[in-house]
This record gives C-alpha cells, structure tokens and sequence, in this order.
C-alpha cells in the first residue's frame, strides 16, 4: 500500500509525499527485502534532493542515505558510488547538528569498505568512529563500534588489536541479544562473541576460541539469527582445518550453508560455499572444492 501511495504522489508531482510514503515502503521492506527496500531509499534520495531547506524533507533525506549506506554492502554499491553518498549523508547531518546520525553514517561506512577490501580506509574510519561513540556515551553504539573495528583488525591481521576490541565490546554490550537488533536485523553481541571466537582461533588459542564459537551458535540458533549462525559456523570450521580434523569441518561447513539458506541471504550463500570450499580443500578433495568455490 506504501509503494502505491508514493507512486501515485510521485506522478501528481508531490516530492514530499512521495519521499514520505517511499520511507514507509522502504521500512517495511527492510527486514524483508534489502534489494526492494534499497529502491525505495534510493527514491527518496533522488526526491529530497530538491527539499533539503525543508525539516521533513532533510529528515526524509537523512534517513535514506544512512539506510542506502548500511544496504551498500549488500547490493554491491562501489567506492565511486559510496563516496558522494556518505559526503551527502555528513552535510546533512551536519547541517541538522545530529551527532547520532553523524555516528550511523561512519558505523555503516565501515562495512562499505571492509567488505570491498579497503581495509586501511576501513580502520581509519572505525578509529574516529570509536571516538565518536565515546563522545556521544551511548553503552550500545560503543560495544556496535568496537566489534565491527575489532572485525576489520583480524581481517587486516592485527589481532592483539582485534583481542582487546571485541572484549572491550563484550564487556561494554553483555550479552544483551537485542542490540543493534531492530536497526540491522543482526543480534550484535552474538555476533561479537563469534568474531571473538575468530580472532582466538586465528592467535591460535583454539579451546577459548572455540568455546566462544559454540556459545554464539547456540544463541544464533535459539534467536533465528541464522546469517549469524552461518558465519560462526564458518570461524569454527576454521577451526576444524586448525586442529587437523576435516570430517567435524565438513559436517560444520554444511551446517553453515543449511543455516545461509534458512536466511535467504545471498551474502551468507556466498560465505557459506567458501567454507564448504575450504572444508574440501582440508579433506584433500580438490574437485569438490573447485565445485564449492565456483557456487560462491
């Protein structure tokens, strides 16, 4: 119904309205539908652009490219399209004198440019939003920042830094399941636990790094956060190859791809047959391997 309204006011030439009812759409496709739900945000992009001096409208605005941002990763958005977004996003917020939305928009810049492996731009960005969440003294955006910076640090190889950032947020967040859960459909703290597990693993201290792994998988599993529980999968069948036993990896790595389906999340998908992959490749079967690398 949401989507009908603001295409009707967007034919009748009334840009607020239809930005308003594009918003009310794209909400509710969120948990739904990211692709869908990133059309409707991209419209109220396009539409606000003519109604930044009005309060609604810088409202609207804002709103949509913070969400645009958080999607970025997941529809594939490119540095030469994230760049004037993020740059539209900070004026605006700026402008508003927001310091929350100002702390979103660098929060959801961090995955935009881990996951398309600019991690020195990612680190650089995930420092001064630490900084920026200290400042503001939310308990919740402190232990969201540290986890995703601790996550860039593994991925980058600093895993003393990676340690202590991901502790640092556990120790902030708890184990309280429901952060960060309504704004990204992700249990953040289940999902910290697990990158802590990881980064254990990868330090080579496998019992503590796998008793966190077994916690999170737990918690994914009881919560239906199952784009979490595939992925924490994935650390523990890192762990597996680690510890020389390819048949607990195999079965673990089909557990993962079980879960990305459960989430009907292409990302998980793809994640979850690199696992599958490198599960082959520790049971020294290169064709089953090759075959898992091309489905990713």
């Amino acid at each position: 119904q949401a989507a009908l309204l603001a295409h009707h006011w967007e034919e009748a030439g009334e840009a607020l309205a239809a930005a308003r009812w594009h918003r009310r759409a794209a909400d509710w496709l969120w948990t739904r539908d990211v692709a869908r739900s990133f059309e409707h945000f991209a419209r109220v992009r396009t539409l606000t652009a003519a109604l930044l001096d009005d309060p609604e409208g810088r409202e609207h605005g804002l709103r949509a490219r913070v969400m645009l941002l958080q999607a970025s990763w997941k529809v594939g958005l490119s540095p030469e399209e994230i760049e004037p977004l993020a740059a539209e996003a900070r004026q605006i917020a700026a402008h508003q004198g927001d310091a929350r939305s100002r702390l979103d928009i660098e929060v959801f810049l961090m995955p935009a440019y881990w996951l398309t492996g600019q991690l020195a731009k990612a680190a650089e960005i995930g420092e001064g939003t630490v900084r920026l969440a200290d400042d503001l003294g939310d308990a919740h955006m402190r232990a969201i920042v540290r986890g995703d910076l601790g996550h860039i640090c593994v991925c980058s190889g600093r895993l003393d830094d990676a340690a202590r950032l991901l502790d640092q947020a556990l120790v902030i967040g708890g184990d309280d399941p429901q952060i960060n859960l309504e704004r990204t459909g992700i249990s953040m703290q289940v999902w910290t636990r697990a990158r802590r597990g990881w980064a254990q693993i990868e330090m080579g201290r496998l019992a503590p790094g796998v008793a966190d792994l077994e916690v999170a998988a737990r918690r994914a599993r009881e919560l239906g956060q199952w784009e979490v529980a595939s992925w924490t999968l994935m650390f523990h069948v890192f762990a597996d190859e680690y510890a020389g036993n390819p048949t607990a990896g195999l079965r673990r790595a089909r557990e993962s791809l079980e879960c990305a389906e459960r989430a009907g999340s292409p990302f998980a998908h793809a994640t979850a047959y690199y696992t599958l992959g490198r599960a082959h490749l520790a049971a020294k079967d290169s064709r089953a391997a090759r075959e898992a690398f091309e489905q990713a």
